[in-house]
Formats: structure tokens, C-alpha cells, sequence
């Protein structure tokens, strides 16, 4: 139950609102980065923002994901910093305390950020994604937080001010339209 006693009401609307927005991706997360909702612009974008799909366990344990990359290891120290920073906005739970004994005991790099890297998590930042139906593109997130359930987090996407992402963006976008 949240804090203002509604239950799953809040969850609810929250579920609506992301289904209402078609313009740009978005994602909402529960404090242990579990996927609680997404729109289909999000789900195109990445496997990571499905319903149910533990970003952090997709970042650090999927054998897919390409972990030589530059864009990984700054976007996997980042979601390092957000389970980290949920950690400290919240008390810690068997649920938390399983995510990261899984992530430290199966991912060398995982227990590295965890243990050494001390960064902040953006509230804001650009990521490159290597999107398999329109190709690299890079989008910009801004986390919001979701009044009365502070356990959960929206991150908006947005394509970087550039033209040729502008233009992957609007690749997605149509490729997205196309799968309804």
C-alpha cells in the first residue's frame, strides 16, 4: 500500500498515464530497477524496459548485452549508482539483499561499481543504445520521481539534439507503429 492508503489505485494510474504517452519512451521502475510498466516506444527501444525485466540484472547478467563497450561501462556504473542510491532512500530488504548478492556473486564488473564506484546517479543523461531495427541511437532520459509511490521512478526518453538521431528517433517511432 502506498502512503496515502490507496493500494494498487496509485500503481493503477500510474499504469494509464505511461500507456497514454505515445510521443517518447517511457519506463517506470520499483526500487530494486524492476520494470513495473513501459510504453511500446520503451519496449522497442530495449529489451531492458519490459514489464517484470530487472534492469540491473539485464544490464549486468544478460549475455547479449555488450559489456566492452563505452556506452556500457558508463551506463552500467550508472545503474550501479541508481541501485545504490534506492538503497539509501530506502531500508534494505531481502528482495535487495538478493539482487545484490546475485549481481556481485555472478558479475565481476557488478562488484567492482558496486564496491569502488562512489558516483551519484544522473537524474538526467544521454545513453547509446545499439537498437537492433533502427541502429545506434542516442537518447537522453529525465528520472521523475511518482508522487504517494516513492518507490517508483519514471525515466522519459528523448532523442539527443541531433538530426541523425532525430532521425533513428523517428525510425523507432514508426517501426513501433508498424507492431500495432
Amino acid at each position: 500500500m502506498n502512503r496515502n492508503g490507496a493500494g494498487d489505485v496509485g500503481r493503477d494510474g500510474v499504469n494509464e498515464l505511461v500507456s497514454a504517452i505515445r510521443c517518447l519512451p517511457a519506463v517506470v521502475t520499483d526500487r530494486h530497477l524492476t520494470v513495473v510498466t513501459s510504453n511500446p516506444l520503451a519496449r522497442a527501444l530495449s529489451g531492458a524496459f519490459h514489464p517484470t525485466v530487472n534492469i540491473a540484472r539485464y544490464t549486468f547478467l544478460n549475455p547479449v548485452v555488450d559489456d566492452d563497450s563505452p556506452e556500457w561501462r558508463d551506463a552500467s556504473g550508472q545503474i550501479a549508482a541508481m541501485l545504490r542510491d534506492s538503497l539509501d532512500q530506502h531500508e534494505e530488504d531481502a528482495g535487495f539483499r538478493k539482487l545484490v548478492g546475485e549481481l556481485s556473486s555472478q558479475s565481476i564488473a557488478f562488484a567492482q561499481a558496486w564496491a569502488h564506484d562512489d558516483r551519484r546517479p544522473a537524474r538526467s543523461a544521454a545513453v547509446r543504445f545499439v537498437q537492433p531495427f533502427v541502429g545506434p541511437i542516442t537518447m537522453v532520459f529525465q528520472e521523475l520521481l511518482i508522487p504517494d509511490d516513492f518507490a517508483l521512478r519514471m525515466l522519459l526518453w528523448r532523442p539527443v539534439d541531433d538530426p541523425a538521431e532525430r532521425d533513428a528517433f523517428a525510425r523507432l517511432v514508426a517501426f513501433t507503429a508498424e507492431q500495432d
